[in-house]
């Protein structure tokens, strides 16, 4: 029977080389522990291998003495046992049921595989148990439930995963992005320098594979390479390259794609403002659009207003507009433009140029003479002036570059010649008529004047009559 004095659970190593056990001594087969260790109870065995070692210190064992093994499960601070199976020991040569053996120590012990994690309700695939061998002694109802150490046993059957996170998907030149693979749980086995493949080795680089927290996550940065127009390329876990502790294999994984732009875009065109760039104060003042072409969906960014950078987008036909306000651009002065584009991943192209140049100042009209060149009686005519010329000159000064035209009070009569600062036009009198004449200049970049004063002269090509003769005789 199990002596009384089987209280420790300690085992204690004998001079003679023996171990006594004052208890049971429970311990997980190495047949049943995969994984990375044999050793470290952490294993895929839904139904484990247990050897527990007999007390023996000074004792001797009988047949039907019992064994109860326990298993448990922790919560907190709370055991809840979810199993419990009785071994009735039999040591006797010969019977088929015998269960009892001698180690080469000299330590009787039993094996044990009654627990099955796969048959609890509800089964269980993965968790952790805590197992105990119990004593008992049926001879001596003093001595029950004697427990041997308790073993910390973790089945684990779900092979671990991972991802592949690509932090910035689309790279221009100069761009770099930050590459995590994430295991679900801690592996072994995992090299990324063997283990961690690019789809296209052209499009980029990786760098070293480095992990902070023991093996779960892994950082890399992935440059990509120069000069690369339309590039893309995937990151790939090889298959069953990795495992858990308790060795189940992992799967491969596939990023999703990086996509690779390296080089810049063509510059953007601007088509000219007014054909000429010369803006006059109406185009000025009313706003206008800068319109032009570029790469489809990049971003071009013009500069060198007063109102700082303006941008817009180039659409999916490769035209861009940007409306200029009145406020854009200085009055009466030239104004240089630096016009670039980005592509969607921020490739610079080189920049472009456009001068504009304001005009807003309007001229001042001048009209100087009104001749009379037919008659008795000609020369310069004064405001207010009959004349008996059809067809008056009328002369004046004006800007280089401008148009002169003439009118009857609001009624164009037509336009002057001008001969650089200076200006004639011919103007048809009728008989009888008055007339309110004024011209207006419009500048080289189409401001307008304020009409002159009117000049008036009355048309009279009819000579006088004598309607009556009286004589006087003396």
């Amino acid at each position: 029977a199990i002596a009384k004095v089987a209280k420790i659970a300690i085992p204690v190593k004998t001079m003679a080389g023996g171990i006594k056990y004052s208890s049971p001594s429970l311990d997980i087969r190495e047949s049943s522990d995969s994984g990375v260790s044999n050793a470290d109870n952490v294993s895929q065995a839904v139904k484990p291998l247990m050897k527990i070692i007999l007390p023996n210190a000074n004792l001797a064992l009988e047949n039907d003495d019992t064994i109860t093994v326990k298993v448990e499960t922790l919560a907190g601070i709370t055991f809840t046992e979810v199993s419990s199976t009785e071994v009735v020991l039999n040591n006797t040569d010969g019977d088929v049921n015998k269960n009892v053996e001698v180690d080469a120590n000299g330590n009787s012990y039993v094996y044990f595989s009654g627990f099955d994690a796969s048959q609890l309700d509800p089964a269980v695939t993965d968790g952790t148990f805590y197992i105990t061998a119990l004593a008992d002694d049926k001879s001596d109802n003093t001595v029950n439930d004697l427990p041997s150490n308790k073993v910390m046993y973790v089945l684990d059957t779900t092979a671990p995963t991972a991802e592949i996170a690509i932090a910035t998907p689309n790279l221009g030149a100069g761009n770099t992005s930050k590459v995590t693979v994430t295991f679900s749980e801690k592996v072994v086995g995992f090299d990324p320098a063997a283990d961690i493949t690019l789809s296209d080795s052209s499009a980029g680089s990786l760098s070293a594979f480095t992990s902070a927290d023991g093996g779960k996550t892994w950082i890399s940065e992935f440059t990509p390479a120069a000069g690369l127009a339309a590039g893309s390329t995937t990151i790939s876990l090889t298959n069953e390259s990795y495992t858990d502790v308790a060795g189940n294999v992992g799967a491969g994984k596939v990023s999703s794609a990086i996509t690779i732009d390296t080089k810049a875009p063509d510059a953007p065109t601007v088509a000219a403002v007014s054909t000429d760039n010369l803006l006059n104060k109406a185009e000025h003042d009313g706003g206008f659009n800068l319109t032009g072409t570029g790469e489809a969906n990049a971003t071009v960014k013009v500069s060198g207003f007063l109102t700082g950078v303006k941008t817009a987008t180039v659409n999916g036909e490769g035209a861009w507009t940007l409306g200029v306000a009145k406020g854009d651009l200085a009055a009466d002065a030239a104004t240089m433009l630096s016009i670039t584009q980005s592509d969607a991943v921020g490739n610079k192209s080189d920049a472009v140029s456009l001068k504009l140049t304001t005009d807003v100042t309007a001229p001042t009209a001048v009209l100087s003479s009104v001749m009379d060149n037919v008659g008795s009686v000609s020369g310069a005519l004064s405001d207010g002036q009959t004349t008996d010329d059809t067809a008056v000159v009328i002369t004046g000064t004006n800007e280089a570059g401008s148009t002169v035209d003439v009118y009857n009070g609001t009624t164009k009569l037509g336009a002057a010649t001008v001969i650089g600062t200076n200006w004639t036009y011919e103007a048809a009198l009728s008989d009888g008529t008055s007339y309110a004449l004024n011209a207006i200049e419009t500048d080289s970049v189409g401001n307008p004047s304020s009409p002159t004063s009117n000049f008036t002269v009355i048309g009279d090509t009819t000579a006088p009559t004598i309607s009556d003769v009286t004589t006087s005789w003396g």
